[in-house]
């Protein structure tokens, strides 16, 4: 026993115990430590601090511990497949361990600037010099000289390898040798085609069936990898949508690879399309939204929006048909997906559109062999749809430009826009025959209700922001009437509600009897989501008054037709009914009266749905519970985006 400092430390040599751990510095300077404490031989010698490393706390092999493992797995997996919807969590997983830079951002372009290889988007003629970009002087005259620094904007801004696009393409492209590439291109024409026209059905498949794959034609095995994902997609079947999301993957790989800003083609805008939808499906919509600004920049940087270019000489009917068809969806997509996020539109102003509308003509009407336009026909074609979409946002844009342009709506602003649609459906003339709907092809149903709910879509469009200013003016009077409001505005506000109240009836009836396309179905949750807010607008306004119990029935019809849909693992679907969920109870939120009563152990079915805002949106903040109010007033493009 030794005495230092009068205070007794007792010797004991541990030398011989090898699971005791040596002390820090004879580990370090891999010396023999005699283990004793509180300082070991070694340590005392040198006159330096002798520090024991702590015990490795090990985990318990029972059976309790076990099983609180498993839970915390399977909660863990739970909850990756609620934010990855679309599956391939295990690509994701070894992404983010790879921490690969080409998860991080998308590869440089190449300094080699390449055009396109034929003049149709699908075809094989030699006229390659149609795709020319029109020339400089032509761009200043309008006004519209492609703005790269924006396309580049874009790019960096936008989330394209946040889903599920694995560096390692090796691991997840399925062979193509166990793929029925047929299958998957018809299961395309003959669902996507008849919604979405904008490839010519004949001229693909002959490239596809004549051309080498090993030709280097990069903006070609884009758009061919997107018509195999959208067919796989269209299918529906668990493995067709493994193997659509292999197909869009590699398909984003290689436009990371291409110099998509030192070119433009019609091929590679019609291959952002089918990129732009296929994020957006998936619940997606800054992705979706920076792919379709691509397509948008490049369809005006050739000059689709004039007129003019299609006068050019050698260019046949064919070619020339295809052209407005890519140019007409790409301003349809726009100018729909622009209303949906509340965002500026990409479009050039209306009057510098001097593009003729597409014809509405069969595919066996017009070939690669006619040399004349044929006439076009009276009954409904695929294009048909596309036409009425075009007519319908030329007139709805110049409405939203109106509303983006004022910081307040009037009741009489708001009757005005009721009159210009209302002219415009006066003043219709194509396939304006009254037909049952039994009697029409199913594709000329779902065009049918997608015009249908577009224009009740526009409406509640026009009374939102009043309806939102409203809102806000109830919060600061605290639930009390709003002083000096006229009897008209209340009117525009019952007639807001009944209309939003039919849509959510029309699209719960079309979800819940199954009574859609699903090529089409993000347009119809959509337009139900949009509907919904309505009622809950109304109920975060006034929720004591009777009226409040038919406003509660609105919104839980919305939310059986987005549960049924969301047990069918649909990501849109999910990411509404989450919303609904945060903006109209505090079931998700975890208040102060409560908090003692959470277990302390997480169990897989305590799960509940993580709040997911996906639009970062100012106004669906106003809506969320326990919230005041908005500290500032938000403009109206901020709706559903941010």
């Amino acid at each position: 026993m030794n005495m230092d400092d009068g205070v007794y430390v007792t010797q004991v040599s541990l030398g011989r115990n090898s699971h005791i751990p040596a002390c820090v510095e004879c580990r370090a300077r891999k010396a023999k430590c005699s283990k004793t404490r509180p300082s070991c031989a070694h340590c005392k010698t040198l006159n330096k601090p002798c520090v024991y490393p702590e015990k490795v706390v090990r985990s318990p092999l029972t059976r309790q511990h076990l099983t609180a493992v498993e839970n915390r797995l399977q909660v863990l997996e739970t909850a990756l497949g609620k934010l990855f919807p679309g599956g391939a969590t295990e690509s994701i997983i070894r992404s983010l361990l790879n921490d690969s830079p080409d998860v991080i951002a998308p590869s440089p372009p190449s300094s080699t600037q390449t055009t396109s290889g034929s003049e149709l988007p699908v075809g094989g003629t030699d006229q390659n010099k149609v795709f020319q970009a029109p020339q400089h002087e032509d761009m200043l005259s309008d006004g519209l000289i492609n703005d790269l620094t924006d396309i580049e904007m874009t790019l960096s801004q936008g989330s394209f390898d946040a889903y599920t696009f694995d560096p390692q393409l090796n691991d997840i492209q399925p062979p193509m040798a166990d793929i029925d590439e047929s299958r998957l291109i018809r299961a395309y024409f003959d669902h996507f085609h008849t919604i979405f026209p904008f490839i010519h059905q004949g001229t693909f498949i002959k490239q596809h069936d004549t051309r080498s794959f090993n030709s280097g034609d990069g903006e070609w095995e884009i758009l061919y990898e997107m018509v195999l994902a959208m067919g796989s997609w269209c299918l529906q079947t668990d493995e067709d949508l493994s193997k659509g999301h292999s197909f869009a993957q590699r398909a984003k790989k290689k436009l990371d690879q291409s110099s998509i800003l030192g070119q433009a083609s019609i091929t590679l805008i019609q291959a952002l399309l089918l990129m732009s939808d296929f994020y957006g499906k998936y619940g997606q919509p800054r992705d979706s939204w920076a792919f379709l600004g691509l397509a948008t920049r490049m369809a005006i940087s050739l000059g689709l929006h004039r007129e003019s270019t299609y006068s050019r000489s050698g260019i046949s009917p064919l070619t020339r048909e295809v052209w407005r068809r890519v140019w007409w969806s790409v301003y349809c997509f726009d100018s729909c997906a622009s209303k949906i996020h509340g965002l500026p539109l990409l479009l050039p102003e209306d009057k510098l559109i001097t593009v003729k509308l597409v014809s509405n003509i069969a595919d066996e009407d017009l070939t690669e062999l006619n040399q004349i336009h044929p006439n076009e026909r009276d009954d409904w074609t695929i294009y048909t749809g596309l036409i009425l979409q075009s007519s319908y946002h030329r007139m709805a844009n110049d409405i939203y430009h109106r509303i983006l342009s004022t910081d307040q709506i009037t009741v009489l602003d708001m009757k005005t826009y009721e009159q210009m649609i209302t002219d415009w459906h006066r003043n219709l003339t194509l396939c304006t025959q009254h037909i049952t709907a039994d009697q029409l092809p199913a594709w000329v149903r779902y065009a049918r209700d997608r015009q249908m709910l577009c224009d009740r879509s526009l409406r509640l469009l026009i009374h939102r922001p009043a309806l939102l200013d409203w809102l806000r003016r109830k919060r600061i009077s605290h639930g009390q009437a709003v002083l000096g409001e006229q009897l008209s505005e209340r009117q525009c506000r019952t007639s807001g509600l009944n209309l939003a109240r039919g849509t959510i009836k029309l699209t719960s009836h079309l979800i819940q009897d199954q009574q859609y396309s699903d090529v089409t179905l993000s347009f119809t949750l959509y337009a139900l989501f949009h509907a919904v807010l309505v009622p809950v607008i109304h109920l975060k306004a006034d929720p004591s008054v009777p009226e409040s119990i038919t406003w509660l029935q609105d919104i839980e019809e919305a939310k059986q037709a987005l549960s049924g849909l969301s047990i069918r693992k649909d990501a849109l679907a999910t990411h509404f009914l989450v919303i609904l969920d945060q903006i109209t109870t505090s079931s998700l939120t975890v208040n102060d009266t409560n908090m003692n009563c959470v277990s302390e152990s997480l169990q897989p079915n305590d799960l509940q749905p993580a709040p997911t805002d996906i639009f970062g949106n100012g106004e669906l903040r106003l809506l969320e519970p326990n919230i005041a109010g908005p500290t500032s007033p938000l403009a109206f493009s901020d709706w559903l985006h941010g």
